[in-house]
């Protein structure tokens, strides 16, 4: 996935989420907010590793006895 589309996801994310946080906090529930918060930073951070590590491949090499 892109770097825009991953981008889309998270926000589109984090946006339920502190909807849902929101929707909570006006019913009484006000503590929900920061764990609302804390899965967001969770999310983000997970969103930026797996972006920088996308990247990574793997290429196997043979040992030079096996090419011979």
């Amino acid at each position: 996935m892109s770097p825009v589309g991953l981008l889309r996801v998270f926000v589109g994310l984090a946006l339920i989420v502190i909807a849902i946080g929101t929707g909570f906090a006006l019913l009484g529930a006000w503590p929900v907010l920061p764990f609302a918060g804390l899965e967001v930073l969770a999310l983000g951070i997970a969103f930026v590793v797996h972006a920088r590590r996308a990247g990574a491949e793997e290429r196997p090499r043979a040992a030079r006895e096996l090419r011979d």
